[in-house]
């Protein structure tokens, strides 16, 4: 019996479904542990942009010429 090019193609999609399936669980796991990080890290760079802000802030506007 040889497989014709419609059967290797019916084989990919089918092992292609059952892959996809079996890794769902694991993207599911990826995308909360994501969100974890973010949420973690969220409060550090808005304090850190805050403390940028309020140091530019503070620096006088006098501009010097630039170095050649």
């Amino acid at each position: 019996m040889e497989l014709t090019s419609g059967d290797l193609l019916a084989i990919y999609r089918l092992m292609d479904v059952k892959l996809s399936s079996a890794l769902q669980p694991i993207k599911d796991d990826i995308r909360v542990i994501k969100l974890d990080i973010v949420n973690d890290i969220k409060p550090q760079i808005q304090r850190l942009t805050e403390r940028v802000s309020l140091e530019t802030a503070d620096q006088t506007t006098e501009t010097q010429p630039f170095p050649y």
